[in-house]
């Protein structure tokens, strides 16, 4: 691979990765502790145990070739409930976010659940456009008012959901008011890595990519732990899937 070719590709499209999504816990043992990661219409897996690629030297899969009920080219954001939170319906499912579109995954059936449905017609107190980012602290290492919450990113600004009764906890706020020490003006994906799980650089840390940029968030302490940084192969944390999108 020539790396710094690819690495002038990334960084010229602004957005190494579009969206990180989780299957649901319990669901399919191939899947646990790990990442999809995806960009476009491909994706590949990141195994947050060793923290790396886990197919690093083939190329990304075609994500209709491996999703293949999924009827978007681009996913913008995905959203998984944790084992055992919320209602009965959330059970199994992962959410995927395009535009102002949405569907339900079925991650034990391997199959769409739901087909496309506007955000705000099945969520009418859903105050934004369209998703940017999801994020859910890692549920043994996180304050108490994190607990259950799903943080929603759009541009600038964020919510609260309540994963309890699946509905709206607090507005939007501004992304800086809320995350002091944030450095940048979105979110496009984060990889949330539980105490429990990781290298020792990224156990209880949350990855919040922006951009060609990233920084460390603790978890335990939902503070900025180091970053900006950026996603290059000689970044601190073996952040450089930029590569693998030949």
């Amino acid at each position: 691979m020539n790396f710094e070719s690819l690495w002038s590709q990334v960084t010229s499209s602004g957005k190494p990765v579009d969206a990180v999504g989780y299957y649901y816990e319990g669901t399919q043992s191939w899947a646990e502790n790990m990442a999809y990661l995806f960009k476009g219409n491909n994706f590949f897996r990141w195994d947050l145990k060793e923290n790396t690629a886990l197919e690093r030297s083939l190329p990304p899969k075609a994500m209709k070739e491996s999703w293949t009920s999924i009827p978007f080219d681009r996913i913008d954001a995905c959203l998984t409930w944790p084992a055992g939170v919320g209602p009965d319906y959330t059970k199994n499912l992962m959410y995927m976010f395009s535009g102002d579109k949405y569907i339900s995954y079925d991650c034990a059936k391997q199959e769409l659940h739901s087909q496309i449905r506007d955000i705000k017609d099945a969520r009418p107190d859903f105050p934004f456009d369209a998703l940017d980012a999801t994020v859910i602290f890692p549920q043994d290492s996180c304050p108490d008012y994190a607990k259950n919450i799903a943080y929603m990113f759009y541009k600038d600004e964020y919510i609260k959901w309540d994963l309890t009764t699946d509905s709206l906890a607090v507005g939007s706020r501004k992304i800086k008011d809320g995350f002091p020490g944030y450095p940048f003006d979105g979110l496009d994906a984060a990889i949330v890595f539980p105490k429990s799980v990781g290298t020792h650089e990224a156990t209880g840390k949350m990855f919040l990519i922006y951009g060609s940029r990233y920084v460390v968030w603790d978890s335990t302490t939902d503070t900025l732990f180091s970053g900006p940084h950026y996603l290059s192969l000689e970044n601190p944390h073996n952040m450089n899937f930029e590569s693998l999108w030949s």
